[in-house]
């Protein structure tokens, strides 16, 4: 059975929340706690990849201890001629070896995440005082680039080349350019969401509109990734007990003042929450979820991870890898569940699709590389 909803499709991807009528006064508010949310998830983008690292270097350490007892063996074996032996070490050896080789690569993909984090930590840390300087509206923060990839800015009205030596934030009309070989990841929506846009692709960050946040897939693929609300906050909080008890931490200024920010704004939400307000924030504890929005359909997310494919001759493809998303169509109240392991597909005409099971095995992860 094929659904038709609309005359065209072209992606958009809306994180909707509800609002009260409280919202003109919290905005302003929240729009500058989102940096904290951003900060903490750098760091432990970072953490991961400093235990990573630990990791492979333990296992390095094992596999050159291998490494030297199999070449050992191997010395005596020919002094004695015991081919058996020989051939037994020799094995090991191979494996050892190929063990090390590998694991040296998952230690420098490693330190390339730490080095990526830790620089983009380092820009964040001085967004407050570019922000001060300059009317910027900052959504998306730029976490890591591979190959040749090109930011539009709309503010400034010029092009801006992505590498690991320069502090990459998306404002409202911002667009990526990724071409062959490359791609693209950022934080979004404080720091709960994480962004990977591959190789020709393109997409614009989109105006701001009251309780949303929203990214127009232009054409290409695209990989999102959302925290459950309950992990993100327990993150949150943690990160803060962490920086109120650790004295190294509470030198750390900036985040000193976005925590005492974020501390203001928990009180004015609680008072907010009893006149009946719900927040743009994640934080917000009677958060229902982000939603995502295209033209013709309406997803809503719980904490999941899923892929889109825009083409611009055949249409788009949603897959979902993980958790599960409601999709509906923007007119009408008809709701479908796809779960992980399914795909739908949108025509350019606007036909969407009854899931269809596929494996998940099969598909080629690209955005882990």
């Amino acid at each position: 059975m094929i659904r038709k909803y609309v005359t065209s499709f072209t992606l958009f991807v809306a994180v909707f929340f509800c609002i009260g009528s409280a919202h003109a006064q919290m905005t302003e508010v929240e729009k500058e706690n989102w940096l904290l949310g951003v900060i903490f998830k750098l760091e432990r983008m970072r953490d991961v990849a400093i235990a990573d690292i630990q990791r492979y270097e333990g296992e390095i350490q094992k596999c050159n201890s291998i490494i030297g007892k199999s070449e050992h063996i191997i010395r005596l074996a020919q002094q004695k001629g015991n081919v058996k032996a020989e051939m037994i070490a020799g094995s090991a050896l191979a494996k050892a070896t190929q063990a090390k080789l590998k694991n040296e690569e998952l230690k420098n993909s490693a330190a390339l995440r730490k080095k990526r984090a830790e620089f983009a930590l380092v820009n964040v840390h001085n967004l407050p005082a570019k922000q001060s300087d300059v009317k910027t509206k900052i959504r998306s923060v730029v976490t890591g680039s591979t190959g040749r990839a090109t930011i539009f800015s709309k503010r400034l009205n010029e092009s801006i080349n992505l590498d690991d030596n320069k502090a990459a934030f998306l404002e409202p009309g911002d667009e990526i350019w990724t071409y062959g070989n490359s791609s693209v990841e950022m934080q979004f929506l404080d720091g709960r969401g994480t962004l990977k846009l591959g190789e020709y692709s393109r997409f614009r960050m989109e105006e701001d509109k009251p309780g949303t946040q929203i990214v127009n897939m232009i054409k290409g693929k695209i990989y999102i990734c959302l925290d459950k609300l309950d992990d993100y906050q327990k993150m949150m909080e943690e990160k803060i007990r962490r920086y109120k008890s650790d004295a190294a931490l509470v030198k750390d200024e900036v985040v000193g003042k976005l925590v005492e920010e974020h501390e203001k704004l928990q009180e004015r939400m609680e008072k907010a929450r009893k006149g009946g307000y719900r927040s743009t924030s994640p934080l917000w504890p009677l958060l229902p979820g982000p939603l995502i929005r295209t033209p013709s359909i309406v997803i809503a997310i719980r904490g999941t991870k899923f892929l889109v494919f825009e083409d611009e001759k055949t249409g788009t493809d949603l897959t979902v890898l993980e958790g599960t998303v409601e999709v509906k169509a923007i007119k009408g109240e008809k709701t479908f569940p796809v779960d992980a392991g399914n795909r739908i597909h949108v025509t350019k005409d606007g036909d969407i699709s009854n899931p269809e099971k596929i494996d998940l095995k099969k598909i080629k992860r690209w955005w882990e590389k």
